[in-house]
């Protein structure tokens, strides 16, 4: 197999073990808070990965995620067939403490509640940063990650497209 080829090969494995790969601890059923811990205005990330949700989604396809710390219902998109994410920003009025993350229509995997935590710590110093300026909205949709999915879908093609005109002008010469 020529060099060209082989890379050719081993990058479009890596293109779709990319699309393929899910944050850590995904697959159990539950709501992945990350990070698990931040101060008042962080933003945190939210995924989830549950067949069982299918049936508790909006038109949207979209799921209603609430906690005591965040502005409002934060809405979680699709990210694949059985999974869902999305960002919130914690309220910049939320004391320190740790906080239930639920899904709006409560959620049983393998018979227990679904529900993820966060804890909310003390500010190092003064106001925090994400407070200062909250011009910003309280929620962000995670468009960044439909980006990603998509140059990473860009990339699949690029790679298949090239492969495919080599081994087309190797069969040319032979």
């Amino acid at each position: 197999m020529s060099r060209i080829r082989r890379s050719c090969v081993g990058l479009g494995v890596g293109a779709v073990l990319l699309l393929a790969a899910a944050p850590a601890g995904a697959g159990t059923g539950g709501l992945d808070v990350s990070p698990g811990s931040v101060q008042r205005g962080g933003r945190v990330s939210m995924y989830t990965l549950n067949p069982g949700l299918m049936n508790h989604t909006d038109g949207n396809d979209e799921i209603a995620v609430t906690s005591p710390v965040f502005d409002g219902t934060v809405r979680l998109r699709p990210a694949g067939r059985v999974s869902w994410e999305g960002r919130a920003r914690v309220r910049c009025d939320a004391r320190p403490g740790t906080y239930p993350v639920r899904f709006e229509e409560p959620v049983e995997f393998d018979g227990k509640p679904v529900e993820g935590r966060l804890t909310v710590r003390a500010d190092d110093a003064g106001t925090p940063a994400g407070c200062a300026a909250s011009a910003a909205g309280p929620t962000d949709s995670g468009a960044g990650a439909y980006a990603l999915a998509g140059g990473a879908v860009a990339a699949v093609a690029v790679v298949g497209g090239l492969t495919w005109v080599g081994l087309r002008r190797r069969s040319a010469r032979h």
